[in-house]
């Protein structure tokens, strides 16, 4: 399985992440299935890079 980015929003957002200011989350899942959420695109990114480096070492 491959590292995957989602953008979440509306009711896609994981209640946790719910609040004013909020409007998009990303969910972040390993190649084992393990998700990972940020509220930020680039932290996001970043994440998915280290994951993915990760995977091959």
């Amino acid at each position: 399985m491959a590292i995957a980015v989602k953008k979440l929003k509306g009711e896609e957002i994981p209640a946790q992440y719910r609040e004013p200011g909020v409007s998009e989350v990303f969910r972040v899942t390993d190649e084992d299935g393990v998700e990972y959420y940020c509220v930020d695109d680039v932290e996001a990114a970043k994440l998915a890079v280290e994951l993915s480096d990760k995977g091959h070492c």
